[in-house]
């Protein structure tokens, strides 16, 4: 057999060995979760509070969480850590104007009110489900969006290449997700879940994009860069 093929295979056996592997050890890492699950019930009772399946006090929901998450108990009363004020945000901040801003279409009109139009990424179309989305009539290059909640994109930058069925199932069944109940962050409780479709931005000739956040607590301005 030629070295040339013979290398060929080798790298090929190898690979899927190596997908065996890591197929057994996501099992393997099922099966701890699910071991650690049953021996502490509670986490199934978390589980299903941030899926909104049942419901479960904010507070206590969150110090839970906190918990885990940091390993440190959550002093609500107290407030030293930037993690802890966000905690308390989330329980005690009502203001009505939230939201509205955080609806990916909603605030779009408060901020063609405040600053103008030209700074909103073009809009293409607003959906309440899959199939009222015509994808004959979006042009080659495009993004979907949920609205209600954070993380759920979807990009085409070709439709000969664009899945539209596996597009469709990713965000039907984000629409159904609850996104208030993982994080009780209280703006996103009532927002309509829909699909926006926007202009994709292309950014040409920048290397480095610097994003300055402004963070405000407690009425004191700190600088994150």
């Amino acid at each position: 057999m030629p070295l040339k093929l013979h290398l060929k295979n080798k790298l090929k056996n190898s690979l899927s060995d190596f997908k065996k592997i890591m197929k057994e050890d996501r099992y393997l890492n099922v099966n701890k979760k699910i071991i650690k699950i049953i021996k502490n019930p509670k986490k199934i009772i978390i589980f299903l509070a941030s899926k909104g399946i049942i419901p479960y006090n904010d507070k206590k929901y969150l110090k839970y969480v906190y918990k885990e998450k940091t390993g440190d108990d959550l002093n609500l009363d107290n407030l030293k850590k930037f993690t802890e004020k966000l905690q308390w945000l989330k329980l005690f901040d009502r203001n009505p104007l939230y939201p509205k801003l955080v609806d990916k279409y909603e605030v779009r009109d408060y901020v063609k009110k405040l600053i103008g139009e030209k700074y909103l990424i073009p809009c293409l179309g607003v959906y309440d489900n899959v199939n009222e989305i015509d994808f004959e009539q979006l042009p080659n290059q495009f993004v979907l969006k949920t609205t209600h909640d954070s993380g759920t994109v979807v990009i085409c930058k070709n439709k000969k290449n664009f899945d539209i069925s596996k597009a469709k199932k990713f965000l039907s069944k984000r629409l159904k997700r609850k996104y208030f109940y993982l994080w009780r962050e209280w703006p996103y409780k009532d927002v309509k879940p829909r699909i926006i479709a926007e202009k994709y931005m292309k950014i040409k000739y920048i290397k480095v994009l610097m994003i300055i956040n402004f963070i405000v607590l407690m009425e004191n301005l700190r600088l994150c860069l």
